[in-house]
């Protein structure tokens, strides 16, 4: 018998990838066996009834992208120019960020920190920062960013560029 879940579900977040699931294969098994669905349940949904499964994997992901936007968290953004980094605490958002005023240099490539050297604080380098209260909902807005490009970071950069401004 395999067990009923809501046809109605809606995702608060996005399906993790192939690769986020294989990653947390160990997770995701204990997930199902909260719902009691051992190896051969699951192979047999995945033949007999898509629509749960679709259901189930919808539910892993939120859970665990739950987890992971409850804690405080550190982002980053790169583009050629700019360098965005964040800081995601309980209460409110800290943000600093990087802008090359330079064509030549590329904020992409590993080495640029040697090429700005002296220059960090040159006409031709501008830091902004800046701080806010989160709005409603602090885990969507860090979602948000992640869906903007933003990746899930240590936060040694940020601490080191912030402990530097200070």
């Amino acid at each position: 018998m395999i067990p009923k879940l809501s046809v109605g579900f809606l995702m608060k977040y996005s399906r993790l990838t192939k690769e986020q699931f294989d990653s947390l294969n160990f997770e995701f098994s204990k997930f199902l066996a909260s719902h009691s669905i051992d190896k051969l349940k699951w192979s047999e949904m995945k033949i007999k009834n898509k629509p749960q499964i679709d259901i189930l994997l919808d539910k892993f992901s939120d859970l665990v992208w739950d987890d992971i936007l409850s804690k405080e968290n550190y982002l980053i953004h790169t583009s050629k120019n700019q360098l965005f980094l964040f800081y995601c605490g309980k209460k409110f958002m800290e943000a600093i960020v990087l802008k090359l005023k330079k064509n030549d240099l590329d904020f992409r490539i590993n080495n640029v920190w040697r090429s700005i050297g002296s220059d960090f604080f040159s006409d031709d380098f501008e830091i902004l920062k800046s701080k806010k209260k989160h709005f409603k909902n602090r885990k969507h807005e860090i979602f948000n960013l992640i869906l903007k490009g933003a990746n899930l970071d240590s936060g040694k950069l940020y601490k080191s560029i912030k402990g530097f401004l200070s």
